[in-house]
């Protein structure tokens, strides 16, 4: 019986800790808008969108909410404009217009830490303060028109780079039980191989976030 008390009571801690531990997913999305080091004579837009995905766990042992967890996001900028070029056919010249795209992509994969900031008196209101730091994904497809000997010929370039970046971010949100919905400001800094809009971006999102407890 003596031997059975120090196991009930080690499944009575172990049991209280794995009940403050527990899963929490978010997701969000909304508006982006890029600040590359240059523009390298491409065109692309600058504002876009943004969706992200964050899988957090609460860590146990901290008399206040504090997560850690991981987050996958891609942001996209997309534009096309229409581009006059000159064409000659039998020592006649012919002017034109002919569409030109751009798609820049950017995707992160970032360790996150958060803490959850409770405002008393006001009930179900909540902020939580984050930061993330991780690995930086970019992409670009862009079109150019490049007029040569009397003729303009469509090329298109494209990159893809690894980069390192940095993202603090901040939830201001309510909740009710298991669900929590609000807005979600952040601004990331990042440095690395970005083609020819040179070594570093900084990016600023705002958009509205839906959370679930599990």
């Amino acid at each position: 019986m003596r031997k059975g008390i120090p196991f009930l009571l080690g499944l009575f801690v172990f049991n209280a800790i794995a009940s403050a531990q527990y899963g929490d997913f978010s997701l969000s999305g909304g508006y982006s808008h890029m600040y590359p080091d240059k523009t390298g004579g491409l065109f692309f837009d600058k504002d876009g969108e943004y969706i992200d995905a964050n899988f957090a766990w609460r860590i146990p042992g901290v008399p206040y909410p504090v997560f850690f967890g991981a987050g996958l996001s891609e942001s996209g900028y997309f534009d096309s404009q229409q581009n006059p070029f000159l064409y000659q056919n039998n020592g006649s010249d012919f002017f034109g217009t002919t569409n030109l795209y751009s798609d820049v992509e950017m995707i992160s994969i970032e360790p996150r830490l958060a803490v959850r900031l409770v405002i008393p008196g006001l009930r179900n209101f909540y902020i939580q303060p984050q930061i993330g730091a991780g690995l930086l994904i970019s992409n670009y497809s862009v079109d150019s028109a490049q007029p040569v000997g009397g003729i303009t010929f469509i090329q298109t370039f494209t990159h893809t780079g690894a980069a390192f970046d940095i993202r603090p971010d901040v939830e201001a949100g309510l909740s009710w039980g298991r669900a929590s919905l609000g807005m979600d400001l952040s601004y990331m800094a990042a440095w690395g191989d970005f083609g020819k809009m040179g070594n570093n971006i900084q990016e600023l999102r705002a958009g509205v976030f839906v959370r679930f407890r599990y």
